[in-house]
């Protein structure tokens, strides 16, 4: 699966979504970029996406045009403010979507309100990409997914998230859950929409990380 994500300037949402569905799925290829790229990762971004397990500081912030000869599965559009006009993709693309996010990088304040302008964007991608990553690739191929992509789908965290509880300390799935649950607010579910049963790999996947 080859999935490109657009965006105007150099944004801090493309990247967001970017590390996002990374995270989701290993296997799929991701790539981010916008119409005014300056070659510049915002830091912010980074941060906030680091917080919650999520390593983007490795990305690059590339020109749309280097992509243009490559064929992509779904091309997505991020921009959604009212003064931005989302740019248009002319290579080949199976589907073109958009799903549209306020520009944190435009917050103006104290350095509370802009962070917490960052978090809420990063989460308003996080729900908005899980569900697409769930309704439009997951569920159509969950047997040859990999391992963190299961794990996304069963308990709808990501691997990063696993990480870090293991790193709190805790060992296995139902410890995992309610850490997670009070942290997130019920947000992790008991068991896969699909009706499959994912302790197998789940726990599979943390005796890894607990070595």
């Amino acid at each position: 699966m080859k999935i490109l994500i657009l965006c105007t300037g150099n944004s801090c949402r493309s990247q967001m979504a970017h590390g996002f569905l990374q995270s989701f799925d290993a296997n799929s290829i991701v790539r981010s970029a916008g119409t005014q790229a300056s070659g510049k990762l915002n830091l912010k971004a980074v941060e906030v996406m680091s917080d919650i397990g999520i390593d983007i500081s490795h990305h690059t912030s590339d020109q749309v045009e280097q992509y243009l000869d490559e064929e992509w599965d779904y091309v997505i559009t991020v921009c959604g403010g009212a003064k931005e006009t989302c740019p248009m993709f002319i290579g080949k693309v199976k589907h073109q979507l958009h799903i549209g996010f306020d520009d944190p990088s435009e917050a103006v304040g104290t350095q509370e309100f802009i962070n917490t302008e960052f978090i809420r964007v990063r989460d308003e991608i996080r729900k908005s990409f899980y569900n697409f990553y769930q309704e439009e690739i997951l569920l159509k191929d969950i047997e040859n997914r990999s391992d963190d992509a299961i794990i996304c789908h069963c308990a709808n965290i990501s691997l990063g998230e696993v990480r870090q509880s293991v790193k709190a300390g805790k060992s296995n799935i139902e410890t995992i859950r309610e850490y997670l649950n009070k942290k997130d607010e019920g947000r992790c579910k008991t068991s896969s929409p699909s009706g499959t049963c994912c302790h197998a790999r789940f726990n599979k996947v943390i005796e890894q990380l607990k070595k």
